[in-house]
């Protein structure tokens, strides 16, 4: 989610910029070509800080012992759970 957000504010600086240096060229204005450029630099700078997709990787937990005091060692809600026989 937060990855789409920040490749959508790119899409939509991009297109900004691009508008702004073609009216820098058709109407001869330094104004909008300064903007559209510092706009690019800024693009170029968010384009490197774009969050990364990490792969989720699976947890493993094992749990050696035969004396145990407590009625749960361990409790999982909306998991699902395998148990490994030896």
């Amino acid at each position: 989610m937060r990855r789409r957000n920040e490749l959508k504010e790119i899409d939509r600086i991009t297109a900004s910029a691009k508008q702004l240096a073609t009216w820098g060229k058709i109407y001869d204005n330094e104004n909008f070509s300064r903007r559209a450029e510092s706009m690019f630099k800024r693009i170029e700078k968010m384009q490197k800080t774009v969050t990364e997709i990490v792969p989720v990787d699976k947890r493993k937990l094992t749990i050696e012992t035969n004396e145990s005091r407590a009625k749960y060692a361990v409790t999982f809600e909306n998991s699902k759970v395998s148990v490994l026989k030896k």
